[in-house]
């Protein structure tokens, strides 16, 4: 048999009714959140803020992109740096390849010269992969290099497979920047370019003996010249 008793209603607090036995003690549930949300919404009909929400997510945040992917901060910087190769734009190099590279500076060299032995040129690059760690990057791809020479206006192509390392400082917001190269670098001098004008043809060497005539050689029917003779007579007697 149950019994059902109230406790005493104590000064400030409400009435809560206890259905006891010998094994259950059950309680009335608790208020449920869909019944606060009257009260909510009254308190902001009133000029309050509403209560705030770890769901919301402001209108212009974006995911962040992976940096290995297209459109990643380090591929942003790899094709910078092919396009600021291609250009020889040497300010926007700068701020793509690390001064503690070893040979940075013969990057800056080789886009500059070969600029200047060229009429037109272009680096195009394909099959570009890439691998990512959280301060470094290392991208292969083909490239392939066509280049019209200045002295004889005939275009050379030049073609490889590089792999170029990417890093970058631990500071949020540090730029990437080339640290190596390996492989066939697309960012030297192309030996198939001609590095300055041709030479002029030799002339053609003369026809005929080296010294046509002289004391040793005399012409056709000319007998060679003789010391004179001990009496004096002459060194070429006639018949």
């Amino acid at each position: 048999m149950l019994d059902t008793f109230s406790i005493p209603k104590a000064s400030g607090s409400l009435v809560r009714l206890l259905v006891c036995c010998t094994s259950l003690c059950v309680m009335p549930p608790l208020a449920s959140a869909d019944a606060a949300k009257p009260q909510a919404l009254e308190h902001v009909a009133q000029g309050g803020s509403p209560p705030a929400s770890t769901e919301q997510v402001s209108a212009g945040s974006q995911p962040d992109i992976p940096p290995c992917v297209p459109g990643g901060a380090s591929m942003r910087a790899f094709e910078d740096l092919i396009r600021g190769y291609e250009g020889a734009e040497l300010t926007s190099l700068r701020g793509l390849v690390d001064p503690r590279m070893p040979g940075s500076g013969a990057v800056f060299d080789a886009a500059l010269r070969e600029k200047q032995l060229t009429l037109d040129r272009t680096l195009r690059v394909s099959s570009v992969s890439s691998q990512c760690a959280t301060r470094s990057a290392m991208v292969s791809f083909r490239w392939e290099k066509r280049l019209v020479s200045v002295y004889d206006r005939r275009t050379r192509v030049a073609a490889g497979t590089a792999q170029v390392l990417l890093v970058r400082e631990e500071a949020d917001g540090a730029p990437w920047r080339l640290a190596g190269v390996a492989g066939a670098s697309p960012f030297v001098v192309s030996t198939a370019l001609p590095t300055g004008p041709r030479p002029a043809p030799r002339a053609a060497a003369p026809q005929g003996p080296v010294n046509p005539s002289g004391p040793n050689n005399p012409p056709p029917g000319v007998g060679p010249t003789l010391p004179p003779g001990p009496t004096g007579a002459p060194a070429n007697p006639g018949p």
